[in-house]
């Protein structure tokens, strides 16, 4: 979960919806754990949904949003599960390689601007997640 104002976006990384881009099919439920990100914007004491977030490429695994970041209208989600190699988003040949999608506000639309991988993306990668620290 992230916060910018009165914008919070809160992931859902086991979500299963297969619905791609932003506002899709939220009731879907044929990919599991592909992920999604929920926009919520406050107008006085109110919150109200403002947009339902998926990847340009959903695919079962993904687990899109396993982190989100906001700052004023661009928001950045990961999907460290994202299979692809980095030249073709429909090419699932290096499995867990991980991405990250950057989503962009004008008003009250969000678009994604840009999908973002690692310029030598490999299996197991996990692109976008946190980093761990193992104490020995």
């Amino acid at each position: 979960m992230a916060i910018d104002g009165s914008t919070i976006v809160v992931g859902a990384l086991n979500e299963d919806s297969g619905a791609t881009g932003v506002n899709g099919d939220q009731n879907d439920n044929s990919l599991s754990n592909a992920g999604a990100a929920y926009v919520f914007v406050r107008t006085g004491s109110m919150w109200a949904q403002q947009a339902y977030l998926k990847a340009s490429n959903t695919e079962a695994s993904d687990l899109f949003s396993f982190s989100v970041a906001i700052a004023g209208d661009t928001i950045v989600v990961s999907a460290y599960g994202e299979d692809s190699n980095g030249t073709n988003p429909a090419d699932n040949s290096a499995p867990d390689a991980g991405a990250a999608y950057v989503f962009v506000r004008a008003g009250t639309t969000w678009t994604q601007q840009a999908y973002l991988k690692a310029a030598n993306a490999g299996a197991d990668d996990f692109f976008g997640s946190p980093s761990l620290l193992v104490m020995w």
